[in-house]
């Protein structure tokens, strides 16, 4: 599968056409910030941030312009990560929420260090705007007196009698967090989108986390919304729930052709009336929960998916409502038209690689002729047979995200069958919690450590299977 430096690589090579008549606003040779810059221009302006950082909190106060860093006229992509918007842990670093129409984008940027009840990155309420080629990173959705924090990277809501459209395209969404409120659980660290229609398409969601047990979406969380969610890649993403994608309360949400792996606590989650079309997805190596989870009046469409190998049910279903689950390429069997159960052949796994062998049994397996799952063919022809799909040495890898706040990942790799014991020393010592004491079957696993009663501070963490020990620090900040 295509690695991050790639998708970033081929992120849209389009520059933005702009209208003879606007005029371009130059930061910082203009306006020593970007506010300024924004607050001095007419609709269908651009204003140009040059190289650098920016410590603000920006308000587009409904100016309909192009925010951009040089990225727009060169197609250089470093010019991403070197432009970069830091909201300096004091608010959401970019709203918008003063009927900003679809000709205002954001593109081109690092925004990083928001700190904000929701939407720590950025904050959209009755707009409809295009967020694009911006890497989103180390932002934090605190929530507030009623509910837990929504949207650690990007938040999505309308308050208004109309329609919030909002498009989010080629961004990297990275290390954000949805917090644990008073009253409610975390809900979509990387992006929360409620009562609005999004389009997420083309996006790596990576490494977010959701606070709080029963946290819910740590990659995307919709509520009563109306999402087309395609061909995005969704990753190691923790919460509790659904933690690639949760569709809550009547949301009606087009899935297709995302990649979603290793996400600790499932792959996608639909629940309370919610009516997904799943389709074209590569669904592998989810822990914890569920590839696939429907519950309590859901209506999913599944069909032409790869849902494989992850850790506990495939794919589970409970309470009222309808399924159609065909032509896909289920581990373990699942009965219904076209379904298979066969081993899919990713070129490599393990890596994080999961094109397809030209002899997988998914090509031309799925609806009508088409592939099933979200890739194609990415490698020659491989014999089963000689496929490792076990790690060849113990290891145990650096906790994520680190540092934390209430709950994080430890990941492990066994290459044969051990006892496993996995316990969480403080600075002085003394052991706090034990997380793993039993046997384990070779393979990749994960513990979840959940410190919601342990103070900030430097932590350790041990495992030990069969004869091997190892130990590595993590630290939990409040």
């Amino acid at each position: 599968m295509v690695n991050v430096l790639k998708y970033l690589i081929i992120l849209s090579a389009a520059i933005l056409a702009i209208d003879a008549t606007a005029a371009t606003i130059n930061i910082p040779a203009d306006y020593a910030t970007i506010q300024a810059g924004i607050d001095a221009s007419s609709d269908g302006d651009t204003v140009m941030v040059q190289s650098g950082t920016y410590v603000e909190n920006i308000n587009f106060n409904g100016h309909n312009i192009i925010l951009g860093s040089l990225f727009l006229v060169t197609d250089d992509t470093s010019y991403i990560s070197t432009t970069v918007i830091d909201g300096n842990q004091s608010g959401s670093v970019v709203v918008c929420r003063s009927g900003e129409d679809s000709t205002t984008v954001i593109a081109g940027f690092t925004i990083r260090g928001g700190y904000a009840a929701h939407g720590g990155g950025i904050f959209c309420d009755s707009v409809s705007i295009v967020i694009r080629d911006n890497i989103i990173r180390d932002n934090n959705a605190m929530g507030d007196e009623q509910s837990g924090g929504r949207g650690g990277g990007i938040y999505c809501y309308y308050s208004d009698y109309w329609i919030a459209d909002v498009e989010i395209r080629h961004n990297i969404i990275i290390r954000n967090i949805a917090h644990n409120g008073p009253y409610q659980v975390g809900m979509g660290g990387g992006i929360s989108c409620r009562w609005c229609d999004p389009r997420i398409i083309d996006n790596i969601v990576s490494e977010n986390v959701c606070g709080g047990r029963g946290a819910m979406g740590a990659g995307i969380y919709c509520d009563d919304a109306e999402a087309v969610i395609s061909e995005n890649v969704i990753n190691d993403n923790l919460a509790d729930w659904g933690s690639g994608i949760y569709c809550n309360m009547n949301s009606y949400a087009l899935i297709t052709s995302n990649v979603i792996y290793r996400n600790i606590g499932g792959g996608i989650t639909c629940q309370n009336n919610s009516q997904a079309q799943i389709i074209n997805n590569t669904i592998t190596e989810n822990t914890i929960a569920y590839g696939i989870m429907c519950v309590g009046y859901s209506y999913p469409v599944i069909m032409n998916n790869i849902v494989w190998n992850n850790e506990s049910l495939e794919i589970y279903v409970v309470g009222p409502g309808s399924l159609e689950i065909t032509y896909n390429d289920i581990k373990g069997n699942w009965e219904g038209e076209g379904n298979i159960n066969a081993n899919p052949l990713f070129c490599d796994s393990s890596n994080g690689d999961y094109w397809l062998a030209e002899n997988s049994p998914c090509l031309g397996a799925g609806y009508e002729g088409a592939d099933i799952g979200a890739l194609g063919i990415g490698c020659e022809a491989t014999d089963i047979a000689e496929i490792n799909i076990l790690p060849n040495q113990i290891t145990i890898f650096q906790n994520c995200p680190n540092p934390f706040n209430a709950s994080t990942a430890i990941k492990y790799e066994l290459p044969r069958q051990s006892q496993v014991t996995i316990e969480i020393y403080d600075i002085l010592g003394r052991k706090v919690s034990t997380l793993i004491d039993r046997q384990q079957p070779a393979g990749y696993h994960q513990a979840i450590w959940r410190a919601d009663d342990f103070s900030s501070g430097m932590y350790f963490y041990t495992l030990q299977a069969g004869v091997n020990v190892e130990t590595k620090k993590m630290l939990l900040l409040r």
